[in-house]
């Protein structure tokens, strides 16, 4: 920035000159890597998966991932909504019981209810489980998209000399 004596005798700021173009997309158009539009964000992926079961595999490319995850929230959803009619259909009859004044069918009724009941909040926390992994998963895809890497053979290490796996296993103890 550069600085001028103005006629009132304060410093002010001269103009700066025009600013050259993004270098960052310059370089990326250079050699053919076209910038990611807005909606195509990690973050705008992760909202697609929580508003469409699988849509944020899809968009990343992920077929069968996508696939698992709108079964499991459709299958999850599908029994839910069972046992919400289930419930209803055994509070009626805990009603009935207890106007019948037949404490037995009651307490059968009840219990009914009540292991139904369970069964439903396991569900739910089944499914808030299965729409965390999607939404973890469809944003941790988003970044790797675009990533190409194979594992070949090291520069590193000179000609000939094998590239064999391992594998390893550590335990730590502390106090």
């Amino acid at each position: 920035m550069a600085l001028a004596l103005a006629a009132s005798g304060a410093v002010r700021a001269a103009p700066a000159a025009a600013t050259p173009p993004d270098s960052v997309r310059l370089v990326g158009r250079t050699f053919g890597f076209k910038p990611p539009g807005r909606f195509e964000s990690p973050r705008w992926v992760m909202i697609r998966s929580i508003l469409v079961p699988g849509w944020g595999q899809l968009h990343n490319g992920s077929w069968l991932k996508a696939l698992a995850v709108a079964a499991g929230e459709g299958a999850l959803g599908y029994n839910m909504i069972k046992d919400l009619d289930e419930l209803d259909r055994l509070s009626a009859q805990v009603h009935a019981a207890r106007v019948a004044n037949d404490a037995e069918a009651e307490l059968t009724a009840v219990a009914a209810y009540n292991d139904r009941q369970s069964a439903l909040v396991g569900r739910q926390w089944l499914l808030g489980g299965v729409l965390v992994y999607a939404m973890v998963d469809a944003y941790v895809d988003a970044h790797f998209r675009h990533f190409d890497f194979e594992f070949k053979h090291d520069p590193a290490l000179p000609e000939g000399v094998p590239v064999r796996p391992e594998a390893r296993l550590s335990f730590r103890w502390s106090f």
